[in-house]
């Protein structure tokens, strides 16, 4: 069975989408772990561009990305244009302060030295392994 996109309002199919063969998502699974790996290791810069970039496309495409939301979600039509605006902000934040956020942190407890770094911030800094805590 395909994959079908619909609107709550009245059950009305807005889109369908084949189901892909085990081979096939292989395929994408495997790009899409190539990938990540070439983001963990472009430095900070790097992935500032590219998060501007799709900040970009997602400022560019306010109504096409609101009324997705207005049909699949029922959301009001100026709730979701707000909210497409503000989605770029988030990503662009924290890949902008990636290198200040990410630098060890020097901490001065009582009993001993330790040095506090965060290895990965957010998935949209960091490979799909999430959010690490070394203490040093």
């Amino acid at each position: 069975m395909a994959y079908q996109s619909t609107n709550p309002a009245d059950d009305q199919t807005i889109q369908s989408f084949a189901k892909i063969s085990e081979t096939d998502l292989k395929s994408k699974m495997a790009a899409a772990a190539a990938c990540a790996q070439i983001w963990e290791n472009n430095t900070y810069p790097e992935r500032a561009v590219i998060v501007a970039q799709a900040a970009a496309v997602i400022r560019e495409q306010v109504d096409p990305f609101a009324k997705i939301m207005t049909l699949e979600m029922e959301k009001r039509i100026t709730e979701a244009k707000g909210e497409v605006e503000s989605n770029p902000q988030i990503p662009t934040y924290f890949v902008n302060n990636a290198e200040r956020f990410l630098a060890p942190v020097e901490l001065n407890p009582t009993s001993a030295k330790r040095i506090w770094r965060a290895a990965r911030l957010a998935s949209s800094l960091a490979s799909n392994r999430g959010t690490s805590l070394i203490i040093s």
